[in-house]
């Protein structure tokens, strides 16, 4: 888990669409509709093997020629073609990229990691809705309709949950500042967005709160509740921490709070 180049990925300043297409009906002639209706005031390209122009915007026929390094690559090719982008553009310098494509195996999944790995390009998906940053105008998603601008973060797996919700809200007037689905997840996850989106600990002891979990921030906290737990009612389940760092103390922790539980059952 980790939020290394998310910010190629969640505040571009030049994107590319792999896949554009005036097909109509297509995904990438969706993809690419939003894109230019967002509002996004930095760069975008068009890759269209076909090459010419959609909607008066000139494609080129891949991207070796580009003519500048986009930071973000939006990506609705065919499964099999995917590695072999993915690894082209991390080679230019690309350092993020989301995956709209579905009907990816494992072994075409295992191949895009493979390739985005050595030059720390990081993945959105396969098999997602796309992504939307509304105080960027970007709209690089398929979705039926864009979100309005808010504060909140809206962050599926699902892509028919994210677009049932972005109905939902707009109907009660909600705006999302990110609207960001995650698909098959072979790369970016919960974890990495909720660190890169939340900047403090206010989002985990927000979502502690509502989880019902008593959070501790050091190990006398820990031993604290582990005196007080020991003593609690059959069934009552809790967890450890797992930091690496830290193994002789967690197996103190543990002798202590067998002790505890030791005595209290003698009371």
């Amino acid at each position: 888990m980790t939020v290394r180049n998310l910010d190629a990925l969640l505040n571009p300043r030049s994107v590319v669409l792999i896949g554009a297409s005036a097909r109509p009906g297509s995904i990438g002639l969706t993809v690419a509709r939003n894109l230019f209706q967002g509002g996004f005031g930095g760069r975008i390209d068009l890759v269209d093997p076909k090459a010419g122009s959609i909607e008066g915007r000139a494609c080129v026929r891949s991207t070796r020629e580009l003519p500048t390094v986009p930071e973000l690559a939006i990506i609705a090719t065919p499964p099999a073609t995917i590695p072999a982008l993915v690894r082209e553009i991390g080679a230019g310098g690309t350092r993020a990229a989301v995956i709209i494509s579905a009907g990816l195996d494992a072994v075409q999944k295992k191949a895009v990691l493979e390739a985005a790995r050595p030059h720390c390009l990081r993945i959105l998906r396969p098999n997602c809705l796309g992504l939307q940053i509304t105080s960027l105008g970007i709209n690089a998603s398929f979705a039926h309709r864009a979100a309005a601008p808010g504060a909140l973060a809206l962050v599926s797996q699902s892509g028919a949950i994210m677009n049932g919700l972005i109905d939902w809200a707009a109907n009660r007037n909600i705006g999302f500042s990110h609207v960001i689905s995650l698909g098959d997840m072979v790369d970016v996850d919960f974890g990495d967005l909720l660190d890169h989106l939340a900047g403090s600990d206010a989002a985990y002891d927000a979502a502690f709160r509502r989880a019902g979990l008593l959070r501790v921030l050091d190990l006398d906290e820990l031993f604290d509740a582990a005196e007080i737990l020991a003593q609690a009612p059959p069934g009552l389940w809790t967890k450890w921490p797992t930091s690496s760092a830290i193994p002789a103390q967690k197996r103190r922790a543990r002798q202590r709070a067998r002790s505890f539980r030791h005595s209290a059952a003698s009371m």
